[in-house]
């Protein structure tokens, strides 16, 4: 994208991201560093919880998460 200002030609350049996907085994790994008996965040869900996860459940949050990231819309629920 090009932008004139007075006679001089001003390029703006804008940065093009390439989005990885997040994976389980990042997932996993982050939940073993978060430190337990600390105040829950807005879901109301301790630490101690999201680490009881199931794969089938650790899958899901997987792919919530790469989907945010993916919108960059998070849901109110």
């Amino acid at each position: 994208m090009n932008e004139v200002r007075g006679s001089k030609l001003k390029r703006i350049i804008i940065g093009v991201y390439f989005l990885r996907r997040i994976s389980e085994s990042e997932i996993k790994e982050a939940l073993k560093r978060m430190k337990s008996r600390k105040a829950v965040g807005p879901d109301g869900i301790a630490i101690e919880v999201w680490r009881c996860l199931r794969e089938v459940d650790l899958r899901w949050l997987t792919n919530i998460f790469n989907k945010i990231c993916l919108t960059k819309k998070m849901s109110n629920e």
